[in-house]
């Protein structure tokens, strides 16, 4: 609920593979040659090493206050096609500066990524300003497989 990907748990829900050798939790998991086809090439993004993936947002510049993976609600808004999508809202300030942030996520089957869309609204009573907003994670795509924490990106 808090708008971050990924939980853990020992059992997981039908239809959800989970990731290799018992490893618990799933948060953003792969399977590059499709699950129950080919090798068992499962793994999971962020939960790997640190649970690392999340939103971070601010306002009044670098002294003024942030909050990190503060959603306080998620509704399922799929509308039965082939895609999932989740709308997570949270506010942050104290009533007299505030900000209310929407953030709609939508995963669609068949596709290499998420898409985000973010509103982020002054719902206080005051102006605030350097209003800031970043999603972050740390890919430790390749750890259930074998592989080590490094992360390498070309941008």
């Amino acid at each position: 609920s808090s708008g971050q990907f990924g939980a853990y748990a020992d059992a997981l829900p039908d239809g959800f593979y989970g990731r290799q050798l018992g490893m618990t939790g799933i948060s953003m998991a792969v399977d590059t040659d499709g699950y129950d086809s080919g090798q068992d090439l499962r793994c999971d993004i962020s939960l790997p090493g640190s649970h690392a993936e999340g939103f971070v947002v601010g306002f009044d510049g670098e002294s003024g206050p942030s909050a990190t993976n503060f959603g306080e609600s998620v509704v399922d808004d799929s509308s039965g096609s082939e895609a999932v999508t989740a709308k997570v809202v949270g506010k942050m300030g104290d009533g007299i500066k505030e900000l209310t942030v929407q953030q709609v996520i939508v995963l669609t089957a068949e596709s290499y990524g998420i898409d985000v869309s973010v509103q982020i609204a002054n719902t206080g009573s005051e102006t605030v300003t350097d209003v800031r907003y970043m999603r972050y994670t740390d890919p430790d795509n390749t750890k259930d497989l074998g592989g080590c924490y490094d992360t390498m990106q070309e941008v």
